[in-house]
């Protein structure tokens, strides 16, 4: 009896060797977490910003959560192979403050935090690209967000910006893309004058638009192109899906200073 006891131990610590040395050769997927305050409209809100490299995807999770070590024991079958987990946590703890909201109130159901959230990954988004609220300085300037894959799925947008000075205009796109697990990311700026023609279109457009209140209107899955606007005195911000129902003058005004920014 005692031999077979010997013996059944023996195989038990064998298979968990080999599960060991299998799970330490498996493939690995990291995640990483950073904790963040968000100003969202003198409101700071508790998030976790979790970016998962495996789909090289940009999730986030509402609260304050800290992943789980045991987790790191367990295999995940993802896309026809095992897989396991590793994490990477940042200790810092940043507030986010990028976005002056039109609308400034919290949800109240579960069809208001859908597009609660896509609010918070335009902030967090302007966040990365090191972006801060317009009305920094009394300089004027528009800002345009545009995911480069309409979903932003894949973490990659498209940011440009155009600050009016007293003798000049500058124009700045920066390109960004999440590359590893740490959330470094490839962020390619470009910056160049603004011609004064274009200037000068673009200007007479955005008075025009600044006459209207700002607005936010979701009305699909996709993200929609936010755009904003100041006038050295009052922040701006206007979101429209393409099938909200809004004055007739106040999309085709936000669909055309879209196309002006977008060629400067």
């Amino acid at each position: 009896m005692k031999i077979l006891l010997i013996i059944l131990i023996c195989i038990i610590a064998y298979v968990n060797v080999s599960v060991g040395q299998v799970i330490d050769t498996l493939p690995v997927y990291k995640t990483r977490y950073q904790h963040l305050i968000v100003n969202y409209n003198n409101q700071f809100l508790k998030y976790t910003e979790m970016i998962t490299v495996l789909w090289n995807d940009h999730a986030l999770i509402s609260g304050f959560k800290d992943f789980d070590k045991h987790d790191e024991d367990h295999t995940y079958f993802i896309n026809g192979k095992n897989h396991k987990r590793t994490y990477y946590f940042s200790p810092n703890v940043d507030t986010v403050n990028t976005i002056r909201w039109f609308d400034g109130k919290l949800p109240q159901n579960n069809y208001d935090s859908i597009f609660f959230d896509k609010k918070i990954r335009y902030s967090f988004v302007l966040y990365r690209n090191h972006e801060k609220r317009l009305n920094e300085d009394n300089v004027v300037k528009v800002r345009m967000l545009v995911p480069e894959d309409n979903k932003s799925a894949q973490g990659k947008w498209r940011l440009v910006k155009a600050s009016f000075y007293v003798d000049s205009a500058v124009c700045i796109t920066k390109l960004s893309d999440i590359t590893d697990s740490t959330g470094r990311e490839v962020i390619r700026t470009k910056e160049k004058k603004i011609i004064p023609r274009k200037q000068k279109s673009l200007l007479k457009e955005l008075n025009k638009l600044g006459k209207y209140e700002g607005c936010e209107c979701f009305q699909d899955n996709f993200y929609p192109i936010l755009l904003e606007y100041y006038d050295g005195n009052i922040e701006q911000t206007y979101i429209i899906s393409n099938r909200c129902k809004i004055d007739k003058n106040l999309k085709r005004l936000y669909e055309k200073v879209i196309i002006k920014v977008w060629n400067l």
